[in-house]
């Protein structure tokens, strides 16, 4: 179950401190070229401000700029940027990527002129598109636009570590996706293993940086676990569990899917190991957590209940557990008929092997 790093700079990092304010004069003459519903919304960060009044933007700034492009051609990066956004958010992945495409471009020219206001455009940009490449499964081209942006981040991280920290961990991190969608899995341990070193060092400072600590520890193990680093693989999700499990009493709807999911890797581990009952004990906390979810969001969680369950059921098949094994296969079986309806390709081949073991275990 493979769950992908996007760098998602929303507007409030994108209003970088080091940019000397550059950020906001880029976007409040934006603002003024839209109605008054449309600036309350930008303001806001309202991703329901229409596509139309982004494009009526543009249109005004590509004018402007072309009679005074030093002034004005930041001000059409910057539109360009927002309405990648809003077509990635809305699924136009083809179309959010040639708006980045082009104001990487502009960006590029401006940071050549001033490098210390606009390289974090440069690299943010670079960062946005690669995460519609990873979407998109263009493995070779996201690991390019994530390995500039982690350049560029690194660079201004020696300067202020504060702000540009984190994003080189989240950079590596979206970089370690793209080797491993590229079948680079030892190179992709290393991302993850200074990613994990960054987090640590930044959460020892700063407790917010846990969540980001723990998910990059989650990742971590589950490519060690893919790669047989079975040591190493428990003691990271084991650590990245804990981590879930304390902000868990703070916020639990936003960690019970990631507690989810690493109960079910160290399952996994335990069940490959011979550990039998605490594979068990893992899985079936699993399937109880995400259980709940799906009852408030199937749409999102019912795919991850027919797998945990199923990874139970496999568990209870192989181990004689046979009425334990039927019951919690038909439980699958009902999930993937739901799920079939919408996406009968898609379900087709788990569904023929559900099946199947049901006939084996009525045999």
């Amino acid at each position: 179950m493979r769950r992908y790093v996007l760098v998602i700079l929303p507007l409030s990092l994108l209003v970088f401190q080091s940019a000397g304010g550059s950020a906001r004069g880029v976007q409040e003459p934006i603002v003024g070229a839209l109605s008054d519903h449309a600036q309350d919304k930008f303001l806001d960060a309202d991703p329901n401000i229409s596509r139309e009044d982004y494009l009526e933007a543009l249109k005004l700034y590509r004018k402007k700029a072309e009679a005074d492009s030093k002034t004005y051609l930041p001000y059409v990066a910057w539109i360009l940027f927002h309405l990648g956004h809003m077509d990635r958010r809305q699924g136009r992945l083809e179309e959010a990527s040639n708006s980045y495409a082009e104001s990487l471009e502009i960006w590029r020219d401006l940071a050549k002129m001033d490098p210390d206001s606009f390289l974090p455009y440069v690299a943010m940009t670079h960062n946005a598109r690669g995460n519609i490449e990873l979407v998109r499964d263009q493995m070779s081209q996201a690991w390019k636009d994530h390995a500039e942006a982690l350049q560029i981040w690194r660079k201004l991280a020696e300067t202020d570590s504060q702000v540009y920290l984190p994003l080189v961990g989240r950079t590596l991190r979206a970089l370690a996706d793209a080797d491993r969608g590229q079948s680079q899995p030892e190179r992709a341990r290393k991302e993850q293993v200074e990613a994990v070193q960054i987090y640590r060092r930044l959460a020892a400072q700063d407790p917010n940086y846990l969540n980001d600590l723990a998910d990059a520890l989650r990742e971590l193990g589950s490519n060690d676990s893919d790669q047989g680093r079975v040591h190493e693989a428990r003691r990271e999700l084991t650590n990245a569990l804990d981590i879930y499990r304390s902000l868990s009493a703070i916020d639990s709807d936003s960690n019970a899917p990631f507690i989810a999911f690493v109960l079910s890797g160290l399952g996994d581990l335990d069940s490959d190991g011979g550990r039998v009952n605490e594979a068990r004990k893992e899985y079936k906390e699993s399937v109880e957590i995400t259980r709940r979810l799906a009852l408030r969001d199937p749409d999102n969680h019912l795919p991850n209940l027919a797998t945990s369950l199923n990874s139970l059921a496999n568990l209870d098949f192989s181990h004689n557990r046979k009425d334990d094994a039927k019951r919690e296969y038909a439980e699958v079986l009902k999930i993937l008929q739901q799920l079939a309806i919408h996406d009968p390709a898609g379900v087709r081949l788990f569904l023929e092997i559900t099946q199947a073991n049901l006939r084996r275990l009525s045999e």
